[in-house]
């Protein structure tokens, strides 16, 4: 089955992009997380935004994106540093609400937004699940950063342990004692910033 379209935003934001040649464009968009795919509106229409390679930045409000390694990046500046995140949701089946809420499980089975997967135009309309079929939202970002000179990408914090052997333990330790959820983008980057004091200490 096809995932269904998971936007960043809950509407399609007003944005300005400045291609590499220099040349900027003003356009409402929003991200489908889920597909990987960006999207805009001209006139009535919805469009699927093609040739992203050639992108330079997105600038959303006060958030930057950036084309990285094949797909939409947003740049962060975490304590200094230097983070990218690839937004990706996907949802998951969890059962059907019954009588008393109660959640009985269930086959699972996602729709998606006609034509969304086109490069062509497609119509709003979508398909709609039972309003009694309960689903999850699972993050699966992916994180850019550097360190020493070398780029690393991680989506899971055992990628972090396996990456850093030396720090492992200490990350193990600290992530225990504040709670800290990888799939908890916030928690991510928190954890990201850890590994860069511990760098930074042992270069001091």
């Amino acid at each position: 089955m096809a995932q269904e379209a998971i936007m960043l935003f809950d509407d399609y934001q007003e944005s300005r992009i400045t291609l590499k040649s220099g040349i900027t464009v003003t356009v409402k968009l929003n991200f489908d997380t889920a597909g990987q795919k960006i999207y805009y509106r001209q006139n009535d229409n919805l469009m699927e935004m093609t040739n992203c390679h050639l992108i330079d930045t997105i600038r959303v409000a006060d958030r930057k994106f950036v084309w990285k390694d094949d797909r939409l990046c947003e740049f962060i500046l975490h304590e200094g540093e230097v983070i990218y995140i690839n937004w990706k949701f996907r949802e998951s089946f969890v059962g059907k609400e019954g009588a008393m809420g109660l959640t009985t499980q269930g086959k699972a089975e996602t729709y998606y937004v006609p034509g969304l997967n086109s490069t062509h135009s497609f119509e709003s309309s979508a398909r709609y699940r039972d309003n009694t079929e309960v689903y999850t939202r699972k993050n699966e970002n992916t994180y850019y950063f550097s360190i020493g000179g070398t780029e690393f990408k991680v989506r899971r914090v055992n990628e972090l342990y396996k990456a850093f052997p030396e720090y492992a333990t200490s990350l193990k330790t600290w992530s225990k004692k504040h709670d800290i959820q990888m799939l908890n983008a916030s928690d991510a980057l928190q954890t990201i910033g850890y590994l860069f004091d511990c760098t930074r200490s042992d270069a001091e």
